[in-house]
């Protein structure tokens, strides 16, 4: 699975550089592709697998439309089901958008590493807000040491590709400046022989007429 979604950004990488298609664009047909095939796995009467107690719950049965508009906000939580969905819904909006912009800006190696990132946000986010309400959010060993590591790997390499982009600016502008140092000493050699060149040319004239005269 990681393979396969590392291989299509690849993939969405070059069609956005090569010009095919826009960001914005290949956000949304992806964006339409995915709500197709869940509604259509929901017509086969399929939904997404949960875990609800000690069974898992994968059929249509066991969802329904009408549970959105239920008052059904738990204790400590400020929002029903079909409030977080909304929610749901526009945060990842804005995040597919952000994500194909980086994309199609940055490339994919940057573009996981901010993803990355952003899970490690979220783990520390939800365990900060929902620990009181439900225990398996709250942050353990495991979880802290992860988020550390996506942290600390960020920052090095950004660090890393900072330093990397110093050192090629400054090594393509090293021979322009060779160049233009050449080509001073260039000009100040040939001025020489062209003023040598001119006070010739000036000079045979007057030495064939000299010679015709004479003759």
């Amino acid at each position: 699975g990681c393979f396969t979604h590392a291989l299509v950004n690849v993939k969405n990488e070059a069609l956005i550089q090569n010009g095919t298609i826009s960001p914005k664009i290949l956000c949304a047909v992806i964006g339409v592709y995915a709500l197709g095939m869940w509604f259509a796995l929901y017509a086969c009467g399929v939904i997404i697998p949960e875990r609800n107690g000690q069974q898992w719950t994968w059929t249509r049965e066991s969802f329904s439309f009408a549970s959105l508009v239920v008052q059904d906000a738990a204790a400590g939580v400020p929002m029903r089901s079909g409030a977080a969905w909304l929610g749901f819904v526009f945060s990842t909006a804005v995040h597919a958008g952000a994500f194909f912009s980086l994309l199609g800006n940055v490339g994919t190696v940057s573009s996981g590493i901010v993803k990355g990132m952003t899970t490690s946000t979220y783990v520390l986010i939800s365990g900060l807000t929902f620990c009181g309400v439900d225990s398996s959010y709250c942050l353990t060993w495991r979880t802290m040491t992860s988020g550390a590591i996506c942290a600390i790997s960020v920052v090095c390499y950004s660090l890393a590709t900072t330093r990397a982009k110093a050192q090629a600016v400054a090594s393509a502008a090293q021979p322009v400046a060779n160049v233009i140092h050449g080509s001073e000493l260039v000009t100040d050699e040939a001025i020489k022989p062209i003023g040598t060149e001119e006070s010739l040319r000036q000079r045979t004239p007057a030495c064939t007429d000299d010679k015709i005269i004479g003759g």
